[in-house]
């Protein structure tokens, strides 16, 4: 591990120990992009509920990707694709799910007899 990748390991351990509430709003706020990217470190691997978007209110957990899922800003014109067309109980296929995003999504667009 080289001094680069220690420092940022050492920085998402102590933005994680701000609490997630804090974090979203630091995350959104009007600092420099680098300090919201340093608190985005904080989100990563952790389960947030969805603030945003069609997925509002779902909990969701991003690992190490797009953090914008969590905030429900993750492409939202596919999102909106899924509310204009799935129904509860359609069956959905996501083929190449990453982080399952939108199989969430559509699961909770499907309902229980989806």
């Amino acid at each position: 591990m080289d001094i680069k990748e220690f420092i940022k390991a050492i920085l998402s351990y102590l933005v994680r120990l701000i609490p997630l509430s804090l974090l979203k709003w630091l995350v959104q706020s009007n600092l420099s992009p680098n300090l919201r990217n340093l608190f985005r470190l904080g989100l990563r691997d952790r389960d947030v509920i969805i603030s945003e978007g069609v997925a509002t209110g779902l909990k969701f957990n991003a690992g190490k990707t797009n953090i914008d899922a969590v905030f429900g800003k993750y492409e939202p014109p596919l999102q909106q694709a899924f509310l204009k067309h799935l129904k509860p109980g359609d069956v959905v296929y996501d083929i190449g799910a990453n982080v399952g995003f939108f199989t969430v999504l559509a699961a909770k667009l499907v309902g229980l007899s989806g």
